[in-house]
């Protein structure tokens, strides 16, 4: 997703989804696929090049997935501090563990 409005529109009217290293806002999408935005603030880490890595590595998550999902949602997935001490395979477990948990994401089947 690149509009704020639409952004703001999945941050006012989404479903939350508290994880341990992540907060997910979505909700159901109005276009054919599935968007995303990523937020990650200049509190967590001051360094661009570390804030762009945890975006890559949430984005490539999220493209691995991104044909599976029931139906397709507007996602914001907003990092929070301690994810920087997380692996790829961290990132993954978690993101679609808690999809899955919200009924996002087929459960059961090897993504």
């Amino acid at each position: 997703m690149r509009r704020r409005s639409d952004i703001a529109r999945c941050q006012n009217n989404g479903a939350k989804i508290h994880c341990r290293h992540f907060l997910i806002l979505f909700l159901a999408s109005e276009q054919a696929t599935s968007r995303l935005a990523i937020a990650v603030t200049t509190k967590l880490e001051k360094r661009a090049t570390v804030r762009n890595i945890i975006k890559r590595r949430v984005r490539e998550v999220f493209r691995s997935v991104r044909g599976s999902f029931a139906k397709p949602v507007d996602m914001v997935v907003i990092a929070r501090r301690e994810v920087q001490s997380c692996t790829f395979d961290d990132y993954k477990r978690e993101l679609i563990g808690a999809w899955r948990g919200q009924g996002l994401l087929p459960k059961g089947k090897e993504l």
